[in-house]
């Protein structure tokens, strides 16, 4: 995913979907990032198109729910279906355009997203996911590249959650008061950074800065966690 980008070129665009798994819930988060040129891409879908889930016999239109923007070339939408998905169903992400009037018909795009197909997994899941374990800071790092560096913050947590999920983020910057905020992807491990790559990324820390970073999960399923915060200092040490 992006924000784990540090790549020895660097693209002059890209868009990613999550879940990258196989499966999904009946009740999915989708969310879909663009990166540099075609952060356009992603800003116009419920304007200029929309997206939908396409099966066999269905065609279910996904709803825009947050739009989110990163510090560093970066722009991510959360969507969720406007009806519950088959179980055992495989549905594809496609685009269609808004149709200009009532009498027009709507025409399928092609937005240079990956091509993802999704079976689903029916879950039945109301359980909201905790943090066993708060996040905490366990290093700081800056790592030079030839376009420019990457800096993380790099956190360890534990969670009750044993499906697919995201971590909300908000890095507050406590000097001047700006704050951003995005949908991190979970890597399995207990782990998260916090930063950018090379060539994007949704934070971008500044050595000496302190910070109010603020966690709260979010699985596949639309269940929610309380927020978690801490402050952090980032001090980062040379890679």
């Amino acid at each position: 995913m992006a924000n784990v980008l540090a790549l020895a070129d660097c693209a002059g665009s890209g868009i990613y979907v999550w879940p990258n798994s196989p499966t999904i819930s009946e009740n999915p988060v989708i969310t879909v990032e663009g990166y540099y040129s075609d952060q356009k891409i992603v800003r116009n879908i419920d304007k200029e198109y929309h997206l939908y889930l396409k099966a066999e016999n269905q065609l279910i239109r996904l709803q825009l729910v947050e739009i989110l923007e990163g510090q560093m070339d970066l722009t991510q939408i959360v969507l969720k279906p406007l009806k519950q998905l088959t179980d055992g169903m495989k549905y594809e992400l496609c685009a269609f355009s808004t149709p200009k009037s009532s009498s027009s018909l709507p025409v399928e795009y092609e937005l240079n997203m990956p091509n993802t197909k999704w079976t689903v997994k029916a879950l039945n899941d109301d359980t909201n996911p905790i943090f066993e374990q708060q996040p905490q800071l366990t290093s700081a790092t800056v790592i030079y590249y030839g376009c420019g560096p990457s800096n993380f913050m790099n956190f360890t947590y534990g969670t009750n959650e044993t499906t697919i999920y995201l971590i909300r983020t908000t890095l507050t910057n406590l000097e001047d008061g700006s704050s951003t905020s995005y949908y991190l992807p979970a890597n399995g491990k207990g782990g998260l950074s916090v930063g950018h790559g090379m060539c994007s990324g949704a934070f971008t820390p500044i050595n000496g800065v302190k910070y109010k970073v603020e966690f709260s999960l979010l699985d596949g399923s639309w269940n929610k966690g309380e927020t978690v915060s801490c402050e952090v200092v980032y001090n980062p040490e040379q890679g």
